[in-house]
């Protein structure tokens, strides 16, 4: 997508979509409490990843793009709000900021080193797909996309439009199930 598209989705139908998330994290939080809203906020958390596993099937389409940006903001706004609410309930008054700051950094940390890998596993997929790995059942998933999906990248790349999709898709699902098994 060009970055016109993409600020063009993301600054308008991903804040709303982000609103919708906070607010249904709210109310998560309130009707059933701390407990059952972390973990539902976890679990929507992990599941959106699958939203972008899907988008790389549906190639250049806007409408695709939308969708999996609205399913992310949202899961997001859930997932952030039942967050801040719950460290907030963790750290005392004299010394927030500090505490706030070291619990933010934390749960960060294990997304930035798995999103620090994201390249190098979409690429080894994408390379060991094109080699009839394992992942080349994945490829006919992108038999009917445009010519144009995917074309750039896979070009640098140096493998096909078709094994750079399977790359997106195993890491999309790979970090999807980390979050479920990291609630399990």
């Amino acid at each position: 997508f060009d970055l016109t598209t993409i600020a063009g989705v993301r600054k308008v139908f991903g804040v709303i979509m982000t609103i919708v998330g906070v607010s249904a994290g709210g109310i998560t939080m309130t009707r059933f409490g701390m407990k059952t809203g972390l973990i539902f906020g976890a679990i929507v958390g992990s599941f959106s990843n699958m939203a972008y596993a899907w988008l790389a099937t549906q190639g250049n389409d806007v409408a695709a793009f939308s969708i999996a940006l609205a399913i992310d903001n949202a899961s997001a706004g859930v997932a952030g709000t039942v967050l801040i609410a719950y460290m907030s309930s963790l750290i005392s008054k004299g010394y927030a900021a500090q505490q706030y700051a070291l619990f933010t950094s934390l749960y960060a940390l294990p997304g930035k080193m798995l999103a620090s890998q994201s390249g190098r596993i979409v690429e080894s997929t994408a390379r060991s797909s094109d080699a009839g790995g394992w992942a080349m059942s994945f490829r006919p998933l992108f038999s009917q996309l445009t010519p144009e999906s995917f074309a750039k990248p896979a070009a640098v790349l140096g493998v096909s439009r078709e094994a750079l999709g399977t790359g997106y898709i195993v890491f999309f699902t790979y970090s999807s199930v980390i979050g479920i098994l990291a609630i399990i």
